[in-house]
């Protein structure tokens, strides 16, 4: 007899799921860029110290949140999803497919602390390394000596201060006067100086207000909230799915195992043309999706939707699925 395990067709059904966990991420990562903010700031600023590391495991955190409160909702879609094809109905079948779901079942909740640990590092690291980026590209070998610059001025200026002090306490003769208007020329070669490298600080300043508005708080937080919760869901079900498949493989009774998967779009007005144009697309287990680039048309391939081997344009804001399905013989 052929028993068919398949992921069904549940867009409504996870789609309201998904949008409660992704208004509480997008929350907890909207404090977490305004606070990030204030510090980089200070950093451009006043030259202060700015530990990524700390910020690093704070986004982890956040990550393993999202990734846990998806698992939780997550009600093993695949597994329900199974049918007989068969003339003949009797317990010994139920059981079998009965011990296949229950280990799978188990298997998945003994691994996904690990698999929810080992991907919320993985993508704290890849978000914030390219934030990272971004700023340290701003804090330049400029803006470091500008720093050291204003403060060798500042330093100058007091001392030039305190000099033209004393001179007001001297009687006006030549020589003082002379003194005085070459305290003042320093004086404001420095003041001058001291603007040219503020110039240099505040121009950092600027571009990170601007990369921080339009790259880093109002687009990314909604779109990093909907990528990441996306992701899990992905991931989430290729896990389900190799795990179940290893455990049919393993069972003595079974031959003649076929493993297929499908490109499921959204196919709503937010799809892109090239998505849409993969939708249905299937292969087997192990090949990879081919899907094109909305920009340059170049072919780009991957295991699952915002899977590896896939550009920005094709992750982002992503909310395609895989489904997954086994076909086995039980003799």
């Amino acid at each position: 007899m052929k028993i068919t395990f398949q992921t069904p067709k549940n867009f409504s059904k996870l789609i309201q799921k998904e949008t409660k966990i992704k208004k509480l991420t997008f929350v907890l990562l909207q404090n977490f860029y305004t606070n990030f903010k204030s510090d980089v700031i200070n950093y451009l600023q006043y030259n202060k110290p700015l530990n990524y590391d700390n910020y690093k495991v704070e986004l982890k955190t956040i990550l393993k949140f999202t990734y846990s409160s998806f698992i939780s909702l997550y009600d093993y879609d695949l597994l329900k999803n199974y049918n007989i094809q068969s003339t003949q109905k009797n317990n010994d079948i139920k059981n079998i497919i009965n011990k296949i779901v229950n280990l799978t079942k188990e298997s998945v909740n003994l691994q996904k602390n690990n698999f929810i640990d080992f991907l919320a590092d993985k993508q704290s690291e890849i978000i914030f390394n390219n934030v990272q980026e971004k700023i340290n590209a701003l804090y330049s070998r400029s803006q470091k000596e500008s720093y050291a610059e204003l403060q060798n001025i500042n330093d100058q200026l007091f001392d030039i201060g305190l000099e033209l002090q004393k001179i007001e306490t001297l009687q006006n003769t030549p020589q003082v006067e002379k003194t005085r208007k070459t305290l003042q020329e320093k004086q404001n070669y420095f003041l001058n100086k001291k603007t040219e490298y503020q110039n240099i600080v505040s121009i950092a300043l600027l571009k990170f207000n601007k990369l921080y508005d339009t790259q880093i708080m109002q687009n990314r937080s909604v779109l990093q909230a909907e990528n990441e919760v996306n992701l899990i869901s992905n991931k989430i079900r290729s896990q389900e799915y190799n795990i179940l498949n290893n455990i049919i493989q393993s069972q003595s009774n079974v031959e003649k195992v076929s493993q297929f998967k499908e490109w499921d779009s959204m196919l709503d007005l937010r799809t892109r043309k090239t998505h849409a144009e993969a939708n249905g697309q299937i292969v087997n287990k192990n090949d990879l999706f081919v899907v094109y680039n909305p920009l340059n048309a170049n072919p780009e391939y991957a295991l699952e939707p915002m899977g590896e081997g896939l550009s920005i344009e094709n992750t982002a804001n992503c909310r395609c699925k895989a489904r997954y399905s086994i076909d086995f013989i039980l003799n």
